[in-house]
């Protein structure tokens, strides 16, 4: 009798074990009818596997039904980790009215997605790099972003699982035509990135989707920026948002021509670096109010779809950075002699264009000249005398002559690449190294090479050099002779 007791009572146990088991792995999607409150909510979560009310809730949305509990989501781990748990106080999410329950599951995606105030993820490059050349860059693009007016960084980091849910997404944005979110009206720049999987594979995404998201929004879109690389389709969808000012599609597969972007003429900043964005630079002669453009290749060719004349940039006074490397823009140095407000001028491999330094004299807020591989431009290295703002210069391979002395008034130099110019060397190591302390003392160490050509370009191969570099060994500067 009494093992009849203590089995029916281990059997009670093992029963109420297994319901409560059942209950709370089943009971996720099913719901009861009971109405989520602060209350029952909190009383089902426990510590490690947090919920609150979200009145956004709509079944099959990611989270939401806890324990059968309507409203009430998971959220801040696992799985649900990208779905913020609200502050202790804040109040649940008000109810979206009016919505479709389509309209409702998009919008918690986005909103799920989205992080406001992210300005600091708009650098492509953080602001410890290496190559202080990049962060010449990232400085000028801070100074650009902050006369935007006021405005907030709205960074859209979209994760998905599984593929179905990309599809899913992808057709609610296609059956969507309303405004879905509104954040208060600031104008805002959205900043995008998608991943999948645990491997955070890249997503693939294009232009027309990009443009259904930024309609989800109530706010004025005054910015555009794409993280993930696999960005595609025509520019031409982007220039339905004809109050942008900062466009940033550097290093994604965009293609189409400069002509759809000649209506967007209250563009301060755009990047088409390493796009396929092509054309004559003719069509974007009316963004006067351009202060920074990039239309460069990485590339060791000019042989690229980008095309015209630098005259017809003459009309952009505003520019502070001007970027044209491997492209096949032609014209001289005297039709840039009046964008007084370069900062930053760039136009390697570019063989059509010729000149002599001199023109660039009157460029006084010049801080990085990068024009090498470029045998047309000829000078002496005396024109540059007077542009003591100078920090990063490279001519390599142009034919300029001159002595190194001439520059001692530029005295922030961090970067000098002058191999296989005309340039002489006349200072001792001493001299070099108190006229230029910057450029010995730098924090990039990678840069701490200066390259002094002794001997004239020839077909036949590369001249001699001496280099006066770091020693690996005592850490100090030493003179190194090149083979003959």
């Amino acid at each position: 009798m009494d093992t009849d007791l203590e089995t029916c009572i281990i059997a009670f146990v093992i029963g109420i074990s297994l319901y409560l088991l059942v209950n709370r792995v089943f009971m996720v999607e099913g719901i009861t009818g009971e109405t989520c409150s602060v209350e029952n909510c909190d009383k089902e979560c426990i510590k490690d596997e947090p919920c609150f009310c979200d009145n956004t809730c709509v079944p099959g949305l990611l989270g939401c039904s806890v324990h059968g509990i309507d409203k009430c989501r998971f959220c801040g781990f696992d799985r649900y980790s990208d779905i913020n748990c609200p502050s202790p106080g804040q109040s649940p999410s008000p109810p979206s009215k009016g919505l479709t329950n389509d309209e409702k599951i998009l919008k918690s995606i986005i909103e799920t997605a989205m992080e406001v105030g992210v300005d600091n993820s708009l650098d492509r490059v953080p602001d410890t790099t290496s190559d202080p050349i990049i962060s010449s860059y990232n400085i000028l693009r801070n100074d650009i972003v902050s006369e935007l007016p006021d405005h907030s960084v709205v960074g859209l980091f979209f994760h998905f699982e599984y593929e179905n849910e990309i599809e899913q997404f992808k057709q609610l944005l296609s059956n969507n035509n309303n405004p879905l979110i509104n954040l208060g009206g600031n104008p805002i720049i959205l900043l995008f990135q998608y991943s999948y999987g645990k491997e955070n594979y890249s997503v693939s995404f294009n232009t027309s989707e990009v443009i259904s998201i930024a309609n989800c929004f109530n706010e004025d879109i005054i910015g555009i920026t794409v993280l993930s690389q696999r960005l595609s389709g025509d520019i031409k969808y982007l220039s339905d948002l004809t109050g942008l000012k900062y466009l940033d599609l550097r290093h994604t597969g965009v293609d189409g021509d400069f002509s759809a972007l000649s209506g967007l003429t209250g563009l301060k900043y755009l990047d088409l670096k390493d796009t396929g964005v092509e054309g004559d630079i003719n069509y974007l002669s009316d963004l006067t109010g351009l202060k920074y453009l990039d239309l460069s290749k990485s590339l060791e060719s000019s042989n690229t779809g980008v095309e015209g004349n630098l005259n017809q940039l003459s009309k952009l006074t505003g520019l502070k950075c001007l970027a044209l490397s491997s492209t096949g823009v032609e014209g001289n140095l005297n039709q840039l002699s009046n964008l007084l407000n370069l900062k930053i001028l760039e136009f390697n491999y570019c063989p059509g264009v010729k000149g002599n330094l001199s023109a660039l004299g009157g460029l006084k807020g010049l801080i990085t000249l990068i024009a090498y591989y470029n045998p047309e431009i000829e000078g002496n290295l005396g024109d540059l005398s007077d542009l003591t703002k100078l920090q990063y210069i490279s001519l390599s391979e142009a034919r300029i002559g001159g002595n190194l002395s001439v520059l001692e008034k530029l005295s922030k130099l961090i970067y000098l690449d002058l191999s296989y110019t005309i340039v002489a060397n006349d200072l001792s190591l001493f001299e070099l190294k108190t006229k230029f302390p910057n450029l010995l003392e730098t924090k990039f160490p990678n840069l701490l090479e200066v390259n002094l050509c002794t001997a004239p370009i020839h077909p036949g191969g590369r001249p001699p050099m001496k280099l006066i570099k770091r020693d690996d060994k005592d850490d100090k500067f030493g003179v190194v002779e090149c083979p003959k």
